[in-house]
């Protein structure tokens, strides 16, 4: 059942309740949903599924398509609707019925996913971030993001510490998507679910830094570009197989895989990668 205490708002590095994780809406959970955006000023929605996949529902319809709807306190209105290639932006004018106040609230929903797996390049999915945020900065709203996808933990997970690992690759230089997943994973469990979303974010995190050299060279004042004084790159035992060779981080559980001697070992801590492009 949804009410106010399963969202949790995760902690940043470098902000305090950046994200709002949550599952999605069920129909008798609408009006509690906009309920809480209001109450946490959250202007921007990410929504990581369609609403029916594999036959199945995974997420209520909780926005009107055409005409406004009244949730509880909260009249809602349809603005505009944007079709990309990979997602769909939604605008929708928010008003609390009770005194009036207005806001604009923006939906973002991601429908390049398929429905089993994950995508085969993060290259989308880190353009789809990148909109996110230069959006979020755009328009100058302090609120946190809010992120769901059905059960609110899997690709919630990879949406959340992908913003957290490329943040902290533009602002200090570290690659650490170990203990990102690791920490949090301390404030909402089972986030980033599946080996494969895991494995996912390491391939986008090297594509990320593969960028570097295309913007770099031909954009260089694009934002993308690295830390000014990337300290070196830690060995390559601490890094995943298509980085280099050794060992490879398979899980978040604190476990690595020896590819020499097909044994696994536990790991207590693991330092962090520092960015460097290759």
């Amino acid at each position: 059942m949804f009410n106010l205490s399963t969202p949790l708002c995760i902690l940043t590095f470098r902000q305090q309740k950046a994200y709002i994780a949550t599952q999605g809406p069920l129909a008798e959970t609408t009006e509690d949903f906009w309920r809480m955006l209001w109450e946490h000023n959250s202007t921007i929605v990410v929504m990581l599924t369609k609403l029916r996949e594999m036959g199945r529902e995974k997420c209520h319809q909780y926005w009107p398509a055409e005409r406004s709807a009244r949730y509880q306190y909260f009249v809602v209105d349809p603005m505009a609707e944007y079709n990309m290639p990979q997602y769909i932006l939604r605008e929708f004018k928010v008003t609390d019925a009770r005194d009036g106040q207005s806001r604009t609230i923006r939906q973002f929903q991601f429908t390049d996913w398929p429905e089993q797996g994950v995508p085969k390049t993060g290259e989308g999915f880190i353009d789809f971030i990148g909109q996110v945020h230069k959006t979020k900065e755009q328009f100058g709203q302090d609120g946190p993001i809010t992120v769901h996808c059905s059960a609110g933990v899997g690709r919630t997970g990879v949406f959340i510490t992908l913003s957290i690992v490329l943040e902290r690759m533009r602002y200090e230089g570290v690659v650490d998507l170990f203990q990102t997943v690791k920490t949090l994973r301390t404030q909402r469990p089972a986030m980033v679910q599946t080996e494969d979303q895991y494995q996912l974010c390491y391939r986008a995190a090297l594509e990320y830094l593969g960028s570097f050299d295309h913007y770099a060279t031909r954009h260089p004042s694009n934002h993308l570009t690295p830390h000014p004084n990337p300290r070196p790159l830690a060995p390559a035992s601490q890094l995943p197989e298509r980085w280099g060779t050794g060992r490879v981080c398979r899980h978040p559980n604190i476990r690595h895989y020896d590819k020499d001697d097909n044994s696994c070992t536990d790991v207590t801590e693991q330092t962090p990668v520092e960015a460097k492009p290759p």
